[in-house]
């Protein structure tokens, strides 16, 4: 309904097809939801305007990023989710803890579902600090399914060992059981 009101911005309608895309590879159109998201990316690349609300700041190349390997994620897409979520976290400053944590859970939940035991062990050891730190219940939820996830494979047992210490730092911090 927002986007048939042909007055939003080039960043704010890149936020709304966006979300559009997700919704359509929820659904199983990938097709769609690709160039969907593509004209989202297209969009954004048009740059921000004045009269912007002082909120659209969050949408950029890392919010970005995440939304593209969420709707590869959302398509079953594993390897190329992983790939993609591994590129958010690239372009992410440092600084920015919440959203680097928020990448890296995205990401292990992606190389568990492909099945990239080293990367996720790799994962696991880089996430683990963040629990304590950022305090996120979303970020949690995100990682204890990727943990429940990784309990009906076949993974190698240094993942499993990294993945018990994990989740033993979730749910002394709170969160899970």
């Amino acid at each position: 309904m927002v986007l048939e009101t042909n007055t939003l911005s080039p960043r704010l309608e890149a936020l709304f097809r966006t979300r559009e895309a997700r919704a359509l590879a929820l659904a199983g159109d990938e097709t769609t939801a690709e160039r969907t998201f593509r004209q989202a990316h297209s969009l954004y690349l048009d740059g921000v305007r004045d009269d912007d609300p002082a909120w659209a700041w969050w949408i950029n190349d890392q919010e970005l990023a995440w939304h593209e390997a969420m709707i590869q994620a959302d398509s079953a897409d594993w390897n190329q989710a992983a790939d993609t979520f591994q590129a958010s976290i690239e372009v992410t400053p440092g600084r920015e803890v919440r959203r680097r944590y928020n990448h890296l859970a995205s990401l292990l939940n992606a190389q568990i579902r492909a099945q990239a035991w080293r990367d996720a062990d790799q994962t696991i050891e880089r996430v683990m600090p963040y629990v304590d730190e950022v305090g996120s219940t979303r970020t949690a939820t995100t990682l204890l399914g990727a943990l429940d996830q990784l309990d009906v494979t076949h993974a190698k047992p240094s993942v499993r060992d990294a993945a018990c210490q994990l989740r033993s730092i979730l749910v002394d911090a709170g969160y899970g059981h």
